[in-house]
């Protein structure tokens, strides 16, 4: 019944009466180049989430804020760090799919993610998705797809902010404030502090985090220049996977066969430096030093793990504009990176350095666009071993612009990821870059009241790298021979009635594995069918209700690259909030999660002794809160 409610909801976004033009004309990407452009300038199939949106569907982190978009899953292992999988990337999305805040990647050279769970949500001005996008700008990674984060800059007020607090199951229990103010007339400054204590719904799990930033903005004649600082620590106990399908469905909630101890904390110092020199040339220059410590004990086995990586990056880019607004982008950019597993005494460096071209020229109501990117890749491992690769990523399309609120368009492009360090800590012999092609046909457009998007893409990966078992028979990190195939459709539409706001989207993706041992096979950890349904309606100016359904279709275990037994089962998750606005200043709200209890699971896969593992996800919960902005 639950999935026949959300099939008709999906087909009936589509379907529903027109009212007045959706402005979305208006809405701007730069993740795509850079540099902003029109959403329907975009030759991909890119979701733009605004910080109005976040507010109306009572968002409260950016995985949740992320909910919705076309072929993405979102997955939590029961703590605070989530992993974003775009188009089927299964058990390596982590390192295939790029995630960036204010156009720096996020992601480090090891296998630590990106830690969305650190950004304060409400200083989010809005997300940006772009799947199979952002090769050739931000090169080494990014196959699967961006994800840039955009926060609010510092705003030339006097004292304002906010303060926060919110509790409910689980244990969890979050408070959050913000502050900001100017200094003369050209020095802006915004500061966010977070503090959230979480049980989880894992027994003796829990997730401690408390997080700081401080960016300051120095206003220069037609540029700025940034200085942005973050500080966030994470103290965790989690608990290993429960042995078995009936004992994990009987209590989803028990320890598991291990019991993990420990501490993650960054240290982020940034940059970025914009200025329009004439009205041809734009430039932009921004980069980071990551500090990262983490220490963690695994309290069943008495092993620990110590791990200090440090990574610097820097970036430049110029734009210059000619005959009409046809535009040329010159970039570079490097990366220095420094693994060091303490405990082990092993150390592993990761040096890249890459140059990109991006030109754009229109032509009637077409729009050309070619991307290239050339880059260096450089390893050094424990025993000074050097490795180096030489790789290329190319994006070419062709837009065309139907109206000024209707494109249809076609990209080719191709893209590279080389294995993290924390990969190479368990290699099965000689290590290769995974690349990917990609082919892709879209088109966006707004009808009345109703904005749509649709997509067909076909994917090849050749030398994917996956955990899997090798001609010993034992697991390693390896490349899997022959080349993978993908292809899929999306689909999404949002409509805005008087009070309602309706949005659906629904994903189909095939795929099956290349020429070895497993070819013709399903790659396991993907699911075929992922839809979604989220409504939003103000009863008055006041009073807002939001719902959202998530359906994720079903699949094969993860590690059973042989499809051998059964698949996971599909399931679907609401969620529901109510946001009160007491007065001008004063936001209350209470909200459910997984209204109906559903059981499933964050991660499903064969262990090291062939059994079946699972990692249940959080059942029902509850919590309320409430904002004071000032």
């Amino acid at each position: 019944m639950k999935k026949l409610f959300l099939l008709a909801a999906i087909l009936a976004v589509g379907n529903v009466a027109q009212g007045e033009t959706v402005k979305l004309e208006d809405t701007v990407v730069t993740s795509e180049q850079g540099f902003e452009q029109s959403i329907f300038e975009v030759t991909k199939n890119v979701t733009v989430i605004t910080a109005e949106d976040i507010e109306k569907k009572g968002a409260k982190s950016v995985a949740e804020a992320l909910e919705g978009v076309p072929n993405l899953i979102i997955t939590n292992m029961g703590g605070s760090d989530v992993t974003f999988d775009l188009r089927g990337q299964g058990a390596t999305a982590k390192s295939n799919v790029m995630v960036l805040l204010d156009g720096i990647p996020l992601n480090s050279i090891d296998m630590s993610g990106y830690k969305t769970s650190q950004i304060p949500i409400d200083s989010v001005e809005k997300i940006e998705v772009i799947p199979n996008g952002g090769s050739v700008l931000y090169g080494d990674g990014a196959i699967g797809g961006a994800i840039n984060i955009i926060t609010k800059n510092p705003k030339k007020e006097k004292g304002y902010g906010h303060i926060g607090a919110e509790a409910g199951s689980y244990g969890l229990f979050k408070t959050d404030a913000s502050y900001g103010t100017y200094v003369g007339e050209s020095t802006l400054v915004n500061l966010n502090y977070s503090n959230k204590n979480f049980d989880t719904h894992r027994d003796e799990a829990r997730d401690n985090l408390e997080a700081f930033d401080i960016k300051v903005r120095q206003l220069l004649n037609e540029g700025y220049l940034d200085f942005k600082y973050g500080y966030s620590k994470t103290d965790f106990i989690a608990t290993g996977a429960i042995i078995g399908k009936e004992n994990a469905e009987n209590n989803p909630n028990q320890i598991g066969d291990s019991i993990l101890k420990g501490t993650n904390e960054d240290n982020v110092f940034g940059v970025s430096y914009n200025q329009k020199i004439s009205d041809d040339l734009e430039i932009l220059i921004e980069g980071n030093r990551k500090d990262t410590k983490y220490r963690s004990e695994w309290i069943t086995w008495k092993s620990k793990r110590s791990t200090d990586t440090i990574t610097d990056y820097l970036k430049s880019q110029i734009k210059y504009t000619y005959l009409d607004n046809n535009y040329l982008i010159l970039g570079g950019d490097y990366l220095d990176g420094d693994t060091e597993v303490v405990t082990h005494n092993q150390e592993y460096k990761k040096e890249a350095q890459g140059l990109f071209a991006i030109n754009k020229f229109y032509w009637n109501n077409f729009e050309f666009q070619q991307g290239y990117r050339y880059q260096e890749i450089e390893y050094t491992t424990t025993k000074k071993e050097k490795r180096r690769f030489d790789e290329n990523a190319l994006d070419l399309s062709v837009n065309y612009l139907l109206n000024d609120t209707s494109s249809v368009y076609f990209s080719y492009n191709t893209g590279f990821r080389t294995p993290n360090t924390d990969e190479l800590n368990k290699w099965y012999g000689d290590f290769k870059p995974q690349r990917n092609e990609t082919y892709e046909i879209g088109t966006k457009t707004t009808l009345g009241n109703t904005f749509l998007s649709g997509a067909i893409f076909y994917t090849e990966v050749e030398n994917e790298i996956y955990y899997g078992v090798a001609e010993d028979r034992e697991k390693y990190n390896l490349n899997m021979k022959g080349i993978n195939k993908k292809s899929g459709i999306e689909l999404s539409a949002t409509h805005y009635f008087d009070k309602l706001t309706l949005s659906g989207s629904i994903s189909y993706l095939d795929h099956e594995m290349g020429d070895n041992e497993y070819k013709g096979k399903k790659i396991p950890g993907i699911p075929n069918i992922i839809g979604n349904v989220t409504a939003s309606y103000e009863v008055n100016d006041r009073l807002v209700l939001n719902t959202v359904a998530n359906y994720n279709g079903k699949s094969y275990y993860n590690g059973d690259f042989e499809n051998k037994g059964e698949k996971l089962d599909s399931y679907i998750v609401v969620d529901a909030n109510i946001k009160y606005k007491y007065d001008e200043s004063l936001d209350l709200y209470v909200g459910v999660n997984n209204i109906f209890d559903e059981l499933y699971f964050d991660y499903a896969g064969i262990d090291w002794t062939g059994e079946y593992a699972y990692y249940p996800a959080s059942g029902r919960s509850y919590y309320a809160g409430f904002k004071y902005s000032f």
